[in-house]
């Protein structure tokens, strides 16, 4: 088991936080930096997801390539029925319904040669052209993410990822708002833009805390996916409310 230093100030958090980007584990924090992500949320784990980490642990290691390729678990990525799904950066190239005998491939085609497995893109419901960029998909481009914007970018098991992508920030800057005794008002626009949406962070929906206090109502996807794959959020969120 890793033993962390404790967080036990503003300045521990900015130098963690720094470290964290230095060391550009989240998904595609750096361009230079070749990294599988598989989703590990539920619906790609019933679909056998953990079975193809597996294979990329494998298959990495037996080419050499553990030590260059970085191999993450993330959360949800959204798109459940393609699953297992997985993500090659710094491109962005989308794989779904892969299994672990696909992962041969996948290596020796993008990682060695740069060459897209088409077979395991999508492709465009209308016109039927491949789509082999996340970004491009149909079912991310009328979606714009809010609380859940670190799903399938960090390990939702890794806070060094969260804090690499401003986590915590709000409460922090809340706490030091406490501190120096300034008025609610004052904070929210000291907060603006650190963390989730400033303000909206530091006062999180009631709903929303009712349900991270384990009320979550059967059958809320969106709610079990802050929870369990984006957690930290909603803790840093909790707690910022709270000290208010």
């Amino acid at each position: 088991m890793t033993t962390r230093k404790r967080i036990e100030s503003v300045t521990d958090l900015q130098a963690l936080c720094e470290r964290a980007r230095r060391e550009a584990t989240t998904a595609g924090a750096s361009p230079d930096r070749r990294q599988v992500l598989v989703c590990t949320g539920g619906g790609c784990i019933a679909s056998g997801s953990l079975d193809v980490v597996s294979a990329f642990r494998r298959t990495l290691a037996a080419k050499g390539l553990d030590a260059h390729v970085q191999l993450l678990e993330t959360g949800c990525l959204g798109p459940c029925a393609q699953g297992p799904v997985v993500v090659v950066y710094p491109d962005g190239t989308f794989y779904q319904q892969v299994k672990p005998a696909d992962v041969d491939e996948i290596v020796d085609s993008h990682l060695n040669r740069n060459t897209v497995v088409s077979r395991l893109v999508n492709r465009h419901s209308g016109t039927g052209e491949l789509v082999p960029l996340m970004k491009d998909l149909e079912f991310f481009s009328k979606q714009v993410k809010i609380v859940l914007r670190n799903c399938g970018v960090v390990d939702p098991l890794k806070i060094e990822d969260y804090v690499a992508r401003d986590g915590y920030a709000a409460l922090a800057k809340a706490l030091q708002c406490v501190a120096a005794q300034k008025t609610l008002d004052a904070c929210a626009t000291e907060t603006s833009g650190a963390g989730l949406a400033g303000v909206a962070t530091m006062y999180l929906d009631a709903d929303v805390v009712t349900r991270l206090d384990g009320n979550i109502a059967p059958g809320a996807m969106r709610d079990v996916l802050l929870v369990q794959q984006n957690a930290y959020e909603g803790v840093s969120n909790l707690w910022t409310r709270v000290v208010h």
